[in-house]
């Protein structure tokens, strides 16, 4: 049993469709280009390999919490 967990790769603006080519080299599987990075999903040992043999990728991130706001004060 995998467990999936979301994480979003950052690089600078223009680099994303090669950070998705080179991420998929790395066999990392479910990258999508998106502004800025590319999130993608995978397991724990996916996001090491991206750190350690990315070239391109500023960091790589894991979304802790996500949840919806209708607006600032609900935000804080």
């Amino acid at each position: 049993m995998s467990n999936k967990i979301q994480f979003f790769a950052s690089c600078p603006k223009g680099f994303e469709d090669l950070l998705r080519i080179e991420l998929e080299q790395l066999g990392i599987e479910d990258v999508k280009s998106s502004f800025s990075g590319v999130p993608f999903e995978g397991e724990l040992k996916d996001a090491y390999k991206a750190c350690l043999w990315s070239r391109l990728a500023s960091r790589v991130l894991m979304p802790l919490l996500s949840f919806e706001a209708k607006d600032e004060d609900e935000l804080y």
